[in-house]
């Protein structure tokens, strides 16, 4: 590998379910977790660390899906308002 003065992180379980851990690097690297992330992560209380970083995750997944949510809503409002003032 080339040397470089970047930081990368891997995460390797053998077959484990890493989602809360990759969701937490995201929080800790990105400040935020990807919607496609947030959508997938397991729920599970306990699974891979404590309540804290349990809380820290579910928190990020709640602000990526309700962001998404809001940016649907405000795309399906623009779309119906284009269709109600459709001149044609």
């Amino acid at each position: 590998m080339k040397e470089t003065d970047k930081y990368f992180l891997a995460l390797c379980g053998g077959g484990m379910d890493l989602s809360q851990n990759i969701g937490l690097a995201y929080l800790l690297t990105d400040g935020r977790i990807p919607y496609a992330l947030a959508i997938q992560i397991s729920t599970q209380p306990n699974l891979n660390f404590g309540k804290e970083n349990y809380t820290k995750v579910m928190g990020g997944c709640i602000s990526a899906i309700g962001e998404s949510i809001q940016n649907a809503e405000f795309r399906l409002k623009r779309i119906n308002e284009s269709l109600k003032n459709d001149t044609r």
